[in-house]
């Protein structure tokens, strides 16, 4: 992913969070955090270890036919980048709430809830790299066949 990406996925964020505060308003947003706030670390904390475990899957799965295959390409780096980046978003969702979840300053209230949307936008971006390295190894297997 290229920086404009990542930015965007901010971006987005930001502006799901004006939504749901246009929509739902401070006050009910800030008591429906503060009520989910211990379920709400639960669900963070899987996606943490969901993302280290689909982020170290890659590293095992470099040392197969085709992670040389990906190396060939180039295309190394990049997927350990994007496959690194929920494991940092994840962690930062989790501090979030953990130290500003039930706050009652409204630029906690905020941030956090841009935090955890840009965790969810994060999961979603993981599983399209998923599904693109996905898309690589049916090329890798169609390449292998055809030779």
């Amino acid at each position: 992913m290229s920086a404009w990406e990542y930015l965007g996925e901010i971006v987005l964020a930001c502006l799901l969070t004006v939504l749901g505060f246009l929509i739902v308003g401070q006050n009910d947003l800030q008591a429906r955090l503060c009520s989910l706030r211990g379920d709400l670390m639960i669900i963070v904390g899987i996606a943490l270890g969901i993302s280290a475990t689909v982020w170290v899957g890659f590293f095992a799965l470099l040392a197969s036919e085709f992670g040389g295959w990906l190396r060939k390409r180039n295309e190394t780096s990049p997927y350990a980048v994007a496959l690194a980046s929920p494991i940092f978003a994840d962690l930062l969702g989790f501090l979030v709430l953990l130290f500003a979840g039930c706050s009652a300053s409204s630029l906690l209230v905020r941030s956090t809830v841009i935090v955890l949307i840009y965790d969810l936008i994060n999961v979603v971006t993981m599983i399209r790299n998923v599904i693109g390295l996905i898309a690589l190894w049916e090329t890798f297997e169609q390449s292998r066949r055809s030779s």
